[in-house]
């Protein structure tokens, strides 16, 4: 048996997850094909982005994507 896999899931957790991955991916198909800009999440990253100070924008590019490769290696090798 996988040690890092638990087999007492809470069900509020559970379903709170599920709702919320399910409302994101619903929001984001609607906002790519919509023909407006500033409705994907990319675009609402790149402009927070553009937005701070040069030093700050660094920061948020470093902890986004540590963020995003910290997910993709949680998921598949399940790395804490």
């Amino acid at each position: 048996m996988d040690p890092t896999l638990t087999p007492g899931l809470n069900p509020v957790f559970s379903i709170t997850f599920l709702i919320g991955l399910v409302v994101l991916v619903v929001v984001e198909i609607i906002g790519v094909r919509r023909k407006g800009k500033g409705d994907t999440l990319t675009e609402h990253w790149r402009w927070i982005e553009s937005w701070l100070p040069d030093g700050w924008a660094w920061v948020f590019r470093i902890f986004t994507g540590g963020l995003l490769v910290w997910t993709l290696l949680h998921f598949l090798v399940g790395a804490d």
